[in-house]
């Protein structure tokens, strides 16, 4: 998503990619056009602190994220908590 004026734009962001771009290149280069990205994998698992650190590591500063709530929350639990963490 990327937010122009107050405009939210969705863009799938794989459409930017060159045709010729790795897999590992496609977040520093999406960095350098847009502002901040969602993180879908999150919806299916937990990123580990070192995934998270690495992601932080490849970007710029001022690069943001933000994270699908996993889909244990979401849909399986339907936001209803079961027991206090």
């Amino acid at each position: 998503m990327v937010v122009q004026g107050g405009v939210e734009l969705f863009i799938l962001a794989r459409s930017f990619l060159l045709p010729n771009i790795e897999n590992k290149a496609w977040l520093p280069y999406n960095s350098q056009i847009f502002n901040y990205v969602e993180i879908d994998s999150t919806f299916y698992n937990i990123p580990s602190k070192q995934m998270v650190t690495n992601w932080n590591r490849r970007t710029p500063d001022n690069f943001r994220f933000t994270a699908k709530f996993p889909k244990i929350i979401t849909h399986d639990k339907k936001l209803r908590m079961y027991k206090r963490i």
